[in-house]
């Protein structure tokens, strides 16, 4: 395969395109991992006030349960756009697909995210970037 050669207004408008999706994720990880120390304080204080309240231990432990899946999964969410963060700032070959899959993702995060989400899509899937990235077919 050959190895595309960039000029440096080039390289300059790929990097402006990309600077968006990695601020895009760092705050999408920011934002999980508020909600990751917000499930994990919850998982160990409402399990005790459910405790101290009704005394059953159905209840306690369905309530633990299901903080503990809650935490699991905003958990992943936050590492998967560490991850896509880290992959873009490195310039790893498989970069520009996984950042396209975490900027669809963000757009379940409905209304920020739909919108945030599709301008940065825009941005984001040009021919230059995926030159740029190393993503060409």
């Amino acid at each position: 395969m050959a190895v595309i050669r960039l000029t440096e207004k080039e390289k300059q408008q790929a990097e402006d395109s990309i600077l968006g999706v990695k601020v895009w994720f760092i705050v999408e990880a920011v934002i999980y991992g508020i909600a990751t120390l917000t499930f994990l304080v919850l998982a160990v204080v409402v399990p005790v006030v459910i405790s101290q309240t009704a005394g059953e231990p159905v209840a306690v432990w369905a309530s633990v349960g299901g903080f503990i899946f809650g935490l699991l999964v905003v958990a992943a969410f936050m590492a998967l756009f560490i991850v896509a963060l880290m992959s873009l700032i490195k310039r790893k070959k498989n970069s520009f697909p996984f950042g396209m899959a975490m900027l669809i993702v963000s757009m379940f995060w409905i209304p920020v995210g739909t919108i945030v989400g599709a301008i940065l899509l825009t941005r984001y899937n040009t021919e230059l970037v995926r030159k740029y990235l190393g993503f060409h077919q």
